[in-house]
């Protein structure tokens, strides 16, 4: 559940994103406590575009006016009440030029903004917007989950852009602005483009996570515990405890999920802690897997407080490197079965100079 359950009200957003990228910001609702009002645009680069509804002479449905859908945007972005504004997988300039400016006014106020894409969602907004970087807004978030293993955004792939972190934060008057810069796949406003066949269900679960912290940075609302962890190894086939240091508000408990990277919930259940130096009870972990250890911190009413997410290295232990089988005395057609009496030896060789021979 991440946060979606919040001390204090749901945090109060707008979102802007094309109506065909909008599942994930539907997604990212489930995982943080929100109250959302939505401007769905028909594309990236047109709030409207008849072309955009190519059966609206069968169906009878089509694009809005550009005015009816720029007043809605108007009316939900200066909603007072509004902690912040998510723009999502959109170009900048698709924005029109009076709804651009009355969000700029909110975030001068005081308000929160997240832009979300590549170099073409940063388009058309003034430089002023990203004149003065704070790392504080972005640390959080930063150092709650070990981006750089999410499917997209690690070393070399196709959505990460440029070697430095995806996440930026800025101030803009008495606002805050938090940036998401990563190439986006074609159905996607939230989570980078990858090439992963495997364990995207986790992988997306734990970025959505990552921009329900960004949200809440924006906001104004950073979660007030945090949790980093040990990078010790664990050995395989062993339960294991995972040390981790809890700093700021007090923790009653966490829950914890232990994951595979082919989506398989190893373990997953409630566990105390006491005071800042807490660790993790693990149960036996195979080797050759990579494990994800994903943590949701609770206060006393099991409202979330924290949350972090940490991949497990399992060392591997004694393994088979090769195997030889050889076949001997055969007596008559080497076409044939082996017949009786003839002898089989398996040689198997491991790690460490180990050999182990027998014969069946």
């Amino acid at each position: 559940p991440w946060a979606a359950k919040l001390p204090g009200p749901p945090v109060r957003a707008a979102i802007l994103c094309p109506r065909w990228r909008a599942y994930e910001t539907m997604e990212l609702a489930r995982r943080l406590e929100m109250d959302a009002e939505h401007l769905y645009f028909d594309g990236r680069g047109a709030l409207t575009d008849p072309d955009g509804w190519p059966y609206r002479t069968q169906t009878g449905i089509g694009a809005l006016s550009p005015g009816i859908a720029e007043r809605h945007g108007l009316r939900i972005c200066t909603d007072d009440t509004r902690d912040v504004i998510l723009v999502a997988g959109l170009n900048g300039p698709a924005l029109p030029t009076r709804l651009r400016q009355a969000i700029l006014e909110r975030v001068r106020a005081g308000k929160g903004l997240v832009l979300t894409g590549d170099a073409t969602a940063l388009a058309g907004w003034p430089k002023e917007l990203f004149a003065t970087p704070d790392a504080a807004l972005a640390a959080p978030v930063l150092a709650a989950f070990a981006w750089e293993s999410i499917p997209g955004l690690r070393k070399d792939e196709r959505g990460r852009m440029g070697e430095d972190a995806p996440w930026k934060g800025y101030r803009y008057g008495a606002g805050r602005v938090v940036v998401f810069t990563a190439k986006l796949g074609a159905y996607s406003s939230l989570v980078p483009l990858n090439d992963a066949s495997e364990g995207l269900d986790g992988a997306t679960d734990r970025i959505l996570a990552a921009q329900a912290a960004a949200v809440l940075a924006a906001a104004g609302r950073p979660l007030g515990a945090r949790i980093a962890f040990s990078k010790t190894p664990l050995k395989a086939a062993t339960p294991a405890s995972l040390p981790a240091s809890v700093a700021g508000e007090e923790v009653a408990d966490a829950l914890v999920r232990v994951q595979d990277d082919h989506d398989a919930v190893v373990w997953q259940g409630a566990q105390k802690f006491a005071g800042a130096a807490a660790k993790l009870a693990l149960p036996a972990l195979p080797a050759g897997r990579r494990h994800f250890v994903d943590v949701l911190l609770r206060d006393r009413a099991g409202e979330c407080v924290g949350l972090g997410s940490a991949v497990v290295e399992v060392q591997s232990g004694p393994a088979i490197r090769s195997v030889r089988v050889a076949i001997g005395p055969i007596v008559g057609d080497l076409g044939a079965y082996a017949p009786d009496g003839s002898e089989v030896v398996l040689t198997a060789s491991g790690a460490h100079g180990w050999v182990d021979q027998r014969s069946l």
